[in-house]
């Protein structure tokens, strides 16, 4: 008895212990270049993995359920010497539907910059606010761009913090020699990808984010005679925006027509592909109907929910 008492008493004692913020799966491929051993390749891999899931990004507290899927593919195009890599990073991050079993396509971007040097079994060290690889910080900045436009479909301008530190990034990367963080190298690279993300201008477009998903697809579960009138306000509002107003990370199925305006690097769903998730997400509302949270619980809580009711209902959460 005594001894049973202690182990509880123990158990209360210990901490509890929240996962990181992101579940990444990470591809390394180099089908141009056979000469180089693939441990490099795994290793890299490995390296890229343990940065982007083991390290904490926010001060907010994400359990396992709340973790945010993210593939990327880095494929590596040239090698020049033992130590120095160039090629593009790939990213794509679908955001989960409460009380259903789809995941709403948020980003599918390609940057063509990539360019960065890794030693084998080596760690990739990061901090926002010193430069110090190419690659840990381009890493940190679409860590921190995915955590601003997954905190903009959970609550109202809530991925404003994260688009801030994403910033920091760009700001102390403008003496790196490498492409894609100055504003004279091209229109379309990670400096305009942030910039355009926090002008006053895009507001309207990342307001409707929130409105597409709180307020549509997250109702569709249990009140689908609202969900599609939210849905259509913000594709009304998104179509009357000019086209020199395009968004450079187009949101995947919510802005028809757009991405042929930007980098060609997201892909925009077509009005059939929506129909077809909207009449997926008809088809497959939960028998639960369970309450969506109200909207004022925070990004980390609200999230949670959206991805708890994977366990609840019928799409577990890989």
């Amino acid at each position: 008895m005594r001894r049973s008492l202690f182990l509880v008493l123990f158990a209360l004692t210990l901490p509890v212990v929240h996962a990181q913020e992101f579940n990444c799966t990470v591809s390394v491929i180099a089908p141009q270049i056979q000469s180089t051993p693939k441990r490099i390749w795994q290793s890299m891999e490995t390296a890229i993995r343990e940065l982007m899931n083991a390290r904490r990004w926010t001060n907010r507290n994400y359990t396992q359920a709340e973790r945010i899927d993210v593939n990327m593919l880095i494929t590596i195009n040239e090698q020049q010497g033992l130590d120095r890599f160039k090629g593009s990073i790939q990213l794509i991050y679908a955001r989960p539907v409460f009380n259903t079993d789809y995941n709403s396509p948020e980003i599918d971007l390609k940057d063509e910059d990539l360019e960065f040097s890794f030693l084998e079994n080596t760690q990739i060290d990061f901090s926002p606010d010193r430069f110090s690889n190419n690659l840990s910080h381009v890493l940190g900045f679409y860590a921190y761009f995915i955590l601003g436009v997954d905190a903009d479909t959970y609550s109202s301008m809530g991925g404003s913090e994260y688009y801030a530190v994403a910033q920091t990034i760009v700001n102390n990367a403008q003496n790196a020699s490498e492409a894609g963080w100055k504003a004279f190298e091209n229109t379309k690279n990670r400096y305009w990808l942030i910039d355009n993300q926090q002008q006053a201008v895009f507001r309207p477009l990342r307001e409707c984010l929130y409105i597409y998903h709180r307020e549509g697809f997250d109702l569709m579960s249990g009140k689908m005679e609202e969900a599609p009138h939210q849905y259509r306000q913000c594709h009304r509002e998104v179509a009357h925006r000019p086209p020199g107003e395009a968004i450079l990370l187009q949101h995947a199925g919510l802005f028809p027509g757009q991405g042929e305006r930007t980098s060609g690097t997201v892909q925009a769903r077509s009005r059939a592909g929506k129909d077809q998730a909207l009449h997926h997400l008809a088809d497959h509302r939960s028998g639960a109907h369970q309450p969506v949270p109200e909207h004022d619980e925070g990004v980390v809580s609200t999230r949670g929910a959206a991805a708890q009711s994977q366990a609840t209902s019928h799409w577990p959460r890989a």
